[in-house]
């Protein structure tokens, strides 16, 4: 059932009237159900490339002759790069929202004075979620 959400989602655009942001997150179950989901499919398509994130970057250093392949291996490592963000965004936010709230408001607490992606994503799904 998630996936078949996720594709209604990503076919709506702002031109329909549709805003992401002003999507509430629904429970902490569907959250964690989510973030699993997103975890394994990334894991899934990352396990999928022939080589690894570390491999893209070290072609990257080192530097190409061709053009049209540098630029295809930047590519390709931005897509790992951005699996690897989702992987690691679940492995970071499941335990929290776990977390009895009197121990996340001190987790969280840091997240307010942070300005990356997690932070943000601590701040206003995970909070609003475990404060509830």
């Amino acid at each position: 059932a998630s996936q078949c959400c996720l594709r209604e989602l990503l076919l709506l655009s702002s031109n329909d009237g549709f805003k992401l942001e002003e999507i509430e997150p629904v429970s902490i179950r569907n959250e964690v159900s989510a973030l699993t989901d997103i975890k394994k499919a990334a894991e899934a398509t990352l396990a999928g490339y022939k080589h690894s994130l570390e491999h893209d970057d070290k072609l990257v250093a080192g530097g190409f002759d061709d053009f049209n392949l540098r630029n295809c291996v930047i590519m390709r490592r931005g897509e790992k790069q951005v699996l690897t963000w989702f992987v690691e965004l679940a492995d970071k936010a499941i335990p929290f929202l776990k977390m009895p709230w009197k121990d996340l408001k001190r987790a969280a607490a840091k997240c307010y004075q942070g300005d990356s992606r997690f932070d943000f994503y601590v701040t206003n799904v995970v909070v609003p979620l475990v404060k509830k």
